[in-house]
């Protein structure tokens, strides 16, 4: 007869399966032992918790950077130059207060999630969702500050031509937030 192997108290993963990989038609498939107990299982639940609230950060973050283009950017568009630059203005706002927590807030979970398990795509998701930051300070600040200068009433084509050219550099957080997304 064959030892029980729940007789070692080390197995993880799927009872029923041998080592060498094959069924073991004597066995149930059932969840295995871990070596700890129940501290081991708390502590790979809290590492599983910090990876998915890392990937919902960043998937929160890429559905919002891609409403912004697929759906907000071509809508505004076709309104007329004063219009799209007093549409533009709040959304913005609004878009900064809640995109910049959301990428600190993934890369900071990625960050304890790649500590926890040092899974080197929580680190290369950690480092996609804070790049977001210093592309907007440096590739887009120019773009939005020189938009927020413009007053809506004075909106020349220049100003869409502008709001067209912002629309091309947030398409840049949408990758970087869904590459992020692929990454956790």
């Amino acid at each position: 007869m064959k030892p029980s192997p729940l007789a070692s108290g080390k197995l993880v993963g799927l009872r029923g399966f041998g080592e060498d990989g094959r069924s073991d038609p004597g066995i149930a498939v059932a969840p295995r032992v871990l070596d700890n107990g129940s501290a081991n299982a708390r502590s790979i639940g809290v590492e599983m918790l910090i990876g998915h609230l890392a990937l919902i950060a960043a998937a929160v973050f890429t559905g919002a950077a891609l409403y912004i283009n697929l759906a907000e950017q071509p809508a505004r568009l076709v309104l007329d130059d004063q219009a799209l630059l007093s549409q533009w203005k709040p959304s913005y706002k609004r878009g900064l207060a809640m995109q910049a927590p959301l990428a600190v807030a993934g890369c900071a979970l990625g960050l304890i999630a790649w500590w926890q398990s040092t899974e080197l795509g929580f680190l290369l998701g950690a480092i996609l969702m804070i790049a977001n930051w210093p592309w907007t300070l440096l590739g887009i600040r120019p773009t939005n500050n020189a938009l927020i200068a413009i007053d809506p009433a004075r909106a020349t084509p220049q100003a869409r031509a502008l709001v067209v050219k912002w629309g091309a550099l947030h398409a840049v957080r949408s990758a970087l937030g869904g590459l992020a997304t692929i990454a956790f």
